[in-house]
């Protein structure tokens, strides 16, 4: 990344700030070097997204060339205007094509583990045992509760062991029955059962499945 200072006619600019493995390479190019359309957009303020430097259409062979002289593959640039005027860029390069796509999708990555962790401590805080699964009925999170009450390990949790080792053994069969067609027709579903606690005694319980 770095920042230049680009001079009124804007045919140079002076890098005041630099740092990475590119921007040694820029020191003596001449902003127009990189495309007159690609200057224009930033003269005119619009922040400038190259994800491919090799297929952009709005690069000429040359530019190209200059790109690949310098090992960039993508850049992104933002232009700083004073009075209409192009007076800065702050710059990054990339040697990865596509890179703004991956950087897209490492944020959408993030906000699913973030939603993750708020959904399991709200569940967590919650007095009664939760479970998640998917539409074929495959557990994907259980709330703390439950680990508590059971004394089970998440490698033991799934729906048909749950059923065997802490269902008691007259409504097993009947709990999974009645699961398997609530989820068959993702419907809801209520039932009483009998699970067993860590220390082995057998109590009462609402199971339900909702959605």
């Amino acid at each position: 990344m770095y920042y230049a200072e680009v001079e009124a006619d804007a045919e140079y600019a002076t890098i005041t700030f630099n740092e990475g493995r590119f921007e040694p390479r820029v020191v003596g190019r001449r902003p127009s070097d990189f495309g007159p359309t690609l200057l224009g957009d930033v003269q005119a303020g619009r922040t400038l997204v190259v994800e491919d430097a090799a297929t952009d259409v709005r690069l000429e062979p040359h530019e190209r060339t200059v790109h690949q002289a310098l090992g960039v593959s993508a850049t992104l640039a933002y232009p700083l205007l004073k009075a209409r005027r192009l007076v800065g860029l702050l710059v990054a390069h990339s040697g990865s094509k596509r890179t703004w796509e991956a950087l897209e999708r490492s944020r959408s990555e993030t906000a699913v583990r973030l939603s993750e962790t708020r959904l399991r401590s709200t569940l967590d805080r919650r007095p009664a045992s939760v479970w998640v699964s998917d539409p074929n009925g495959n557990v994907e999170l259980i709330n703390q509760r439950w680990y508590e009450y059971s004394s089970a390990t998440p490698d033991q949790v799934t729906t048909a062991l749950t059923a065997e080792e802490w269902v008691h053994p007259e409504e097993a069969s009947r709990v999974m029955a009645a699961f398997a067609q609530a989820v068959s027709n993702c419907r809801p579903f209520e039932i009483e059962q009998r699970n067993r606690a860590a220390n082995g005694e057998w109590r009462w319980f609402l199971g339900a499945k909702s959605g």
